[in-house]
């Protein structure tokens, strides 16, 4: 028994390794969901106000217009060190506590953003995902503790 215990350990290890692969090649979204199980730490110590929130819902629909028109250098400049990208962060603890399905939702759309902008850039992803998180900023926008004075 104790010859065998290392072939079955490395055994296990296989199968699992090809059953973690083979989930993320099936489900490439398995690594965005799981970036999403909390959380994202705040960027910024700014307060989460309507009128952060509505610039960045604006910065999300001109990111995903710059996406649309394959502008993929406005697309950086959009997202990389803005506030629409630091909203983000610094509202999704907040957002969770009101509605959390929602806050997961703005988080997946804020991670495969993210994402897409570590190598090369399928316009139509970071299109969708900017159109969604703009939707999802204005549903958190009216959510009860959301906002701060």
């Amino acid at each position: 028994m104790a010859a065998a215990l290392p072939r079955v350990t490395i055994a296990a290890a296989l199968a699992l390794s090809f059953y973690l692969v083979s989930n993320i090649i099936s489900d490439p979204q398995a690594g965005v969901r799981g970036a999403c199980n909390s959380p994202l730490r705040p960027i910024t110590t700014q307060p989460v106000t309507r009128e952060r929130v509505d610039k960045a819902a604006e910065g999300m629909k001109r990111l995903s217009a710059a996406a649309s028109a394959g502008d993929e250098d406005q697309v950086h400049k959009l997202f990389i060190g803005s506030d629409t990208h630091s909203l983000t962060h610094d509202i999704d603890a907040r957002v969770r506590q009101a509605d959390p399905e929602l806050g997961r939702q703005l988080c997946m759309s804020v991670i495969t953003i993210e994402n897409q902008l570590t190598g090369s850039i399928d316009r139509i992803t970071v299109q969708r995902a900017a159109d969604t998180a703009a939707g999802l900023l204005e549903q958190a926008a009216v959510e009860p503790g959301v906002l701060q004075k």
